[in-house]
């Protein structure tokens, strides 16, 4: 079934080359987003082509395309879930689905943040079409086997992870108050172009291009300028629906935009992640509530309102862009210039606005909503373009692959200590690099790193999810949630290029002042062993240790190591 998309391509690493695995991987993934989608605004009465038109939207959306190598599987397997749900088949039957369903999604991608989200997504879809489902003892039976199926399964895997992770800094105690989504990310799920700049992607508010990703298209503006709110006023049922979605619209953008007051989010849960992570839902039922709409042929089709919906839409959305643009300092010509791929869209959207007005009346919505589709496509088909996916598996023998290696055989037993990368990437090239991606927290292992560290402070810094990054600083660091920048010298691996220079004792050889120290001095079966340290901060050749004596010696070996201090 398509629900299998959550749990199939992982089998496709078994029987073929990883880099057709993982192509088959997101292939899967993309075409269970495109159906799922489909076939649910299918079942909720929504005509053929406008499920179709409407599912490419999504996709082409900033949310899907910006998160897409990490939010795949959820939001894949999401339609499949209500799909299930909705189908008119016994409980028992969905019970026996749910329970490997629910597991499979769960699994694939465990972010229990985007999960609650889409859990009150459900629960506000089935309110406003199928509620008859929450008074059914089977169906909810059949719910509950899946999320008890769920919770067995959790526990199975990560039955030794949950205790740490619940006791993290982040985010176990992670708090995240309302109101922190910029308002041009709020407003992008209307107008879906304003956040980022089309030709490099580069975000133009927010703190990255995956904050700023909306599920927007401007099929909601289209929906506002076409309905025929009379009729409307008249189908009670339709009405209920619109006014239910509407309802779980606003109370999710009011929890994305204003200062809510904290019990709200303690009762909810919904504080355990950014405001940020409901901008799926919300756009989810901002979709549902203009295809509801449409469903019911509550449309009218005219020039004047062909009109003032490219007014209002695409037009505003530029002279919107443009404005905000020269707003943070941009001149003029350059605001212009960065906004060359919105007046192309524009044109398009005046161009079909233009012919819609000559072609018959019939044709003059799907001709409106196949142009925006084909907008969004235009827009966001790059941010993850088709390519072959050998390179990720073959690394390149590129001149800065080439100097990494170059560093790494340098290094004592291989460990690369470089300042240039974050996370996992030099990992994922085949390195032994300090660099990496810490997805459970190991205080143990940083403690013989810095012992002497305040108990709190290190707890903040170390207990958590994070990336590990390398600078030159002094002491530890955190940098907003997840990136942990740690002191590279405590990290560089010794050598032992310093040497040890055995000389007669003279008078007044010594009294230069002192820099170290010596902390050990005892007798090693017939050597005599000394330990102690000097105040160097990196290895070099040009240090080293001389002994005086009165009396002849043999050379020892010399061998350092790091001291945390």
């Amino acid at each position: 079934t398509g629900v299998q998309t959550c749990a199939l391509p992982i089998w496709a690493f078994f029987l073929v080359p990883p880099a057709t695995a993982f192509s088959i991987y997101y292939a899967l993934f993309m075409c269970g987003f495109l159906a799922g989608y489909q076939l649910l605004f299918l079942r909720l009465g929504v005509p053929a082509w406008l499920a179709v038109a409407t599912a490419v939207m999504m996709y082409f959306s900033g949310l899907t395309q910006f998160w897409w190598t990490t939010f795949a599987p959820l939001i894949s397997g999401l339609p499949w879930i209500l799909l299930i749900l909705l189908a008119s088949v016994s409980w028992w039957k969905k019970a026996i689905v749910f329970a490997w369903a629910f597991p499979a999604l769960v699994l694939s991608f465990t972010y229990p943040m985007l999960l609650l989200t889409f859990g009150w997504g459900s629960l506000i879809l089935i309110l406003a079409f199928r509620r008859p489902l929450l008074r059914s003892p089977g169906d909810i039976a059949a719910i509950a086997s899946g999320v008890l199926a769920t919770a067995v399964a959790l526990y199975a895997y990560y039955g030794d992870l949950i205790p740490i992770m619940r006791n993290t800094v982040y985010p176990g105690h992670r708090i995240s108050p309302s109101g922190g989504t910029p308002i041009l990310v709020v407003l992008s799920q209307i107008f879906p172009f304003l956040t980022v700049s089309l030709s490099d992607y580069k975000n133009l508010t927010g703190e990255n291009v995956c904050e700023i990703g909306a599920v927007g298209a401007f099929l909601p503006l289209l929906t506002l300028c076409l309905t025929r709110y009379r009729s409307l006023r008249d189908d009670l049922r339709t009405r209920n629906t619109l006014l239910i979605l509407l309802a779980g619209f606003a109370v999710f953008t009011l929890w994305e935009l204003a200062p809510l007051p904290a019990w709200i989010g303690r009762i909810l849960f919904w504080n355990a992640g950014a405001s940020q992570r409901w901008l799926f839902t919300s756009g989810f039922l901002l979709t549902l509530a203009s295809l509801s709409i449409w469903s019911r042929n509550l449309i009218s089709v005219q020039p004047f309102r062909i009109t003032l919906f490219v007014l209002i839409g695409p037009v505003a959305s530029l002279l919107l862009k443009i404005a905000w643009l020269t707003h943070k300092g941009e001149p003029a010509e350059a605001a212009f210039s960065e906004s060359l791929d919105d007046i192309l869209l524009c044109g398009l959207a005046v161009a079909a606005g233009l012919a819609a007005w000559y072609i018959p009346a019939v044709a003059r919505a799907p001709l409106l909503v196949i142009t925006i589709a084909l907008m969004n496509v235009y827009a966001f088909a790059g941010f993850n373009p088709l390519q072959p996916a050998g390179p990720i598996f073959e690394v390149p023998d590129t001149p800065i692959v080439r100097m990494l290696r170059k560093e790494a055989a340098a290094s004592p037993n291989g460990v690369l200590v470089d300042t240039s990368f974050l996370g996992a990437t030099l990992n994922g090239l085949g390195f032994r690099s300090v660099a990496h991606a810490q997805m459970a927290p190991n205080l143990a292992l940083f403690r013989q790193y810095f012992p002497a560290m305040d108990p709190e402070r290190f707890n903040l810094i170390f207990n958590r999810y994070g990336y590990i990054g390398l600078k030159q600083n002094a002491v530890p660091e955190l940098r907003g949630a997840v990136v942990i920048e740690m002191p590279m010298e405590v990290f560089v691996p010794v050598r032992n290029v310093r040497r040890m220079v055995l000389a007669p004792a003279s008078p007044g050889a010594c009294s230069q002042p002192p820099a170290g120290g010596i902390d050990r001095v005892y007798q090693q079966e017939n050597r005599l062993a000394v330990e102690g340290w000097a105040p160097w901060s990196a290895e070099t050749d040009a240090q080293g240790v001389r002994v005086l004596s009165a009396r002849p010696l043999v050379p020892g070996p010399l061998s350092t190591v790091t001291r945390p201090d």
